[in-house]
């Protein structure tokens, strides 16, 4: 009797030597692991952060220096704060006021407008500019 393998149970064998379940004694194996599974995970996130990246960043429509000086004129702003190393002026419109600029105001994901601000923004040269130019000696904000 010869000491060589039999030639038969090597065709046997699963590819890569793992168990196919056939044995009681070993516990079937699921699916190997595919990088591609994580390709789809970062491309779902991807175009999620499309549809969705303007209602997760705060919802805030632009505006300019002069709807907001005609905003202020007609006593529709509630506060503003001044964000100077962002250079962005963000502003809180009364709630009684918000329906004259629904138009023009951008909605959430519900297809509401937030009610408790910023609800718009609009950039500045600088915060101690915009502070000299309106005669306001208030802190400034950094974010």
């Amino acid at each position: 009797m010869s000491q060589e393998p039999n030639i038969r149970d090597d065709k046997k064998l699963p590819r890569f030597n793992r168990p196919t379940g056939d044995d009681p004694n070993q516990p079937k194996k699921g699916p190997r692991f595919s990088i591609y599974w994580i390709y789809a995970i970062i491309a779902a996130l991807l175009i999620g952060f499309q549809f969705f990246g303007g209602a997760l960043s705060g919802n805030m429509a632009k505006t300019n220096m002069l709807t907001f000086k005609s905003m202020v004129a007609s006593g529709d702003v509630q506060k503003y704060l001044i964000i100077d190393n962002r250079k962005t002026v963000k502003v809180f419109i009364k709630k009684d006021s918000l329906p004259k600029y629904m138009d023009q105001l951008k909605k959430g994901i519900t297809g509401k407008v937030n009610d408790e601000g910023p609800q718009m923004q609009f950039k500045i040269t600088s915060g101690d500019a915009f502070q000299k130019k309106w005669g306001i000696s208030t802190k400034t904000t950094r974010q």
